[in-house]
């Protein structure tokens, strides 16, 4: 299993939780800080690669109202992954390798070390609106 199949999968599992345990609001919560530390511990490559598979896996849904700026970087991701889905309509991994303007924007936001909180929660926003088989 490649790093794009792998990300897909665990991010999956984690819409899952989230949409299984709806009725637990704190749950968001716990679940960021829980991965902080091993969000800051990865490599912005590999947490660019986790946006861009999340912003991929839910570029059908919508913020109506975005409350914050997670929400805000979440809808331009999910709207970035929507646009390239509609033009060149390739797959998961064709996404992932091209220069897309989702690519730019969550490069920046995996990139930026002084605010890797942000990031964390744009990745657990979109989590919450990739679709899920129940």
């Amino acid at each position: 299993m490649n790093l794009i199949d792998s990300a897909q999968e665990s991010l999956r599992a984690l819409a899952r939780t989230f949409a299984l345990n709806s009725d637990q609001p704190g749950l968001y919560r716990i679940v960021a800080f829980e991965l902080h530390a091993k969000w800051v511990g990865l490599g912005p490559e590999l947490r660019l690669l986790q946006l861009l598979v999340a912003a991929f896996e839910a570029r059908q849904a919508d913020i109506a109202l975005p409350e914050g700026a997670e929400d805000l970087h979440a809808q331009h991701l999910i709207e970035g992954a929507a646009a390239w889905a509609g033009e060149e309509g390739g797959t998961l991994h064709d996404f992932c390798k091209a220069r897309s303007t989702a690519f730019l924007l969550a490069s920046s936001l995996a990139s930026d070390r002084d605010d890797l909180r942000l990031s964390l929660l744009a990745l657990l926003k979109l989590t919450t609106l990739i679709p899920i088989d129940k």
